[in-house]
């Protein structure tokens, strides 16, 4: 394995504590790149963007995502039959950021961005796309907060049926603060 791509979240960015915190692990322990770009606004640059990586270095040995970035995780191991780690994953993104369609702020940097509308219809295409490949929920590894106060993964197991694992745990909330507990389970992975 020679990489691992990671998907932060809506409005996040490359300095999330999630990302730093999983790249000096990776880096000092397993010898691995983690690739953790701030994404862009757009999904279809998003998409792009992972395209063009894996044309540049070709497939990484993992994905992982958060969020709305968990959405991105799940389309791109569907894609290209990658094993994904999907912490407090946004499945329905298209519904879930319909109220933040306007002007945004990125945390850790403050910038200032506009989530349009026509980014939803995008979230619609891909989960067709998805669809359309058909399920390869054997490559999921979800991680869910039960008490996230963003989204409900209660219809998780229901709707992901012979996903490769589905644990949930208390405490977290949706920044998913027990992160450094569940790095030895991605490791596992690896």
């Amino acid at each position: 394995m020679n990489s691992i791509f990671y998907f932060h979240g809506f409005a996040s960015t490359e300095k999330s504590w999630k990302v730093q915190l999983l790249k000096k692990h990776v880096e000092k322990k397993i010898k691995i790149d983690l690739v953790a770009p701030t994404l862009p606004v757009n999904p279809s640059e998003v998409v792009k963007l992972f395209e063009q990586f894996v044309f540049d270095h070709g497939k990484p040995g993992l994905v992982i995502g958060s969020s709305l970035g968990g959405f991105y995780a799940r389309y791109v191991s569907a894609s290209y039959d990658i094993p994904a780690v999907l912490i407090n994953p946004s499945i329905f993104p298209w519904r879930t950021l319909t109220a933040c369609v306007g002007l945004n702020k990125r945390y850790y940097t403050g910038e200032t961005f506009e989530w349009k509308s026509g980014y939803l219809d995008s979230l619609k295409a891909m989960n067709r796309k998805m669809k359309e490949i058909g399920p390869k929920h054997h490559n999921l590894h979800f991680f869910l907060a039960s008490d996230d106060g963003i989204l409900d993964h209660k219809k998780i197991p229901e709707l992901f049926p012979g996903a490769a694992s589905i644990r949930f745990y208390d405490n977290c909330k949706h920044s998913f603060e027990r992160f450094p507990e569940i790095i030895p389970e991605i490791e596992k992975l690896l």
